[in-house]
């Protein structure tokens, strides 16, 4: 598992709300890693704009999906 940052480009595979679902197009829910949060906690902004936020394990690099 890699070490994730800010401003790395990740893939959310954690539980993401039906309603920021229904606004993404994509089946992948891609975002941007805005801030390493304590407990191990991390928030992404989607590419619909919205804020995720959840356990860092929930979240894996783009790059290593592709």
């Amino acid at each position: 598992m890699s070490q994730i940052n800010e401003g790395d480009l990740v893939i959310v595979v954690g539980k993401i709300d039906t309603r920021v679902r229904e606004t993404i197009s994509s089946d992948l829910i891609v975002g941007t890693v805005a801030q390493m949060l304590t407990d191990n906690q991390v928030s992404v902004i989607l590419e619909n704009g919205d804020l995720w936020v959840g356990p860092c394990r929930d979240v894996v690099l783009k790059s290593e999906q592709e």
